[in-house]
């Protein structure tokens, strides 16, 4: 935003002198955005995909930049499925080229408006239903904070079959 002052004034001799002198700022609108997949789904809602116990859950991290500022990230934290207890807590791994962030297309470590920043994960699924939730924080250029978080969930599934073969009424295992 830019405003200019005017100043006009008439001197004793009936002369007329003008002075200007302009004033800028800028609107700073600071907003960072995640989305979190699980083995490459949108997985908001229970139950999410359905994974078999014991093998490894794939997470991506998307970050972006919703506002008009380049923004600095602070932290990107998975809480491991267990809200309010930060003890288990994870930082996903940047997913990485030269040295940077493959999103940080200009290399500056600034997540700016243009910018996509990824980042993974992965954990062994136990039985039933898992809810992690990822939250990044980050720093705009006049020092707000800001953050987001976004939920993904799967269902570890157990499969397993049993079969019980009898002879005649008795258990058929024994070879005799």
């Amino acid at each position: 935003y830019t405003n200019i002052a005017l100043v006009t004034v008439m001197d004793p001799i009936d002369q007329i002198r003008t002075d200007a002198d302009s004033s800028n700022h800028f609107g700073v609108v600071s907003e960072v955005l995640i989305e979190k997949e699980t083995e490459g789904e949108d997985a908001d809602d229970p139950t999410g995909p359905l994974i078999p116990v014991g093998e490894f859950a794939d997470f991506t991290y998307a970050v972006s930049n919703a506002g008009n500022v380049p923004l600095t990230i602070e932290s990107i934290i998975d809480d491991n499925g267990t809200a309010g207890e930060p003890s288990d807590d994870f930082e996903p791994n940047p997913i990485l080229e030269n040295g940077f962030n493959i999103g940080d297309t200009n290399q500056n470590d600034l997540l700016d408006t243009d910018e996509i920043w990824r980042y993974e994960a992965d954990r062994v699924v136990t039985p039933g239903q898992y809810t992690n939730i990822a939250l990044v924080t980050v720093m705009d250029p006049i020092d707000q904070i800001r953050t987001d978080a976004d939920s993904s969930n799967h269902f570890g599934v157990v499969s397993e079959v049993l079969i019980e073969k009898e002879t005649e009424g008795e258990d058929a295992d024994d070879p005799t």
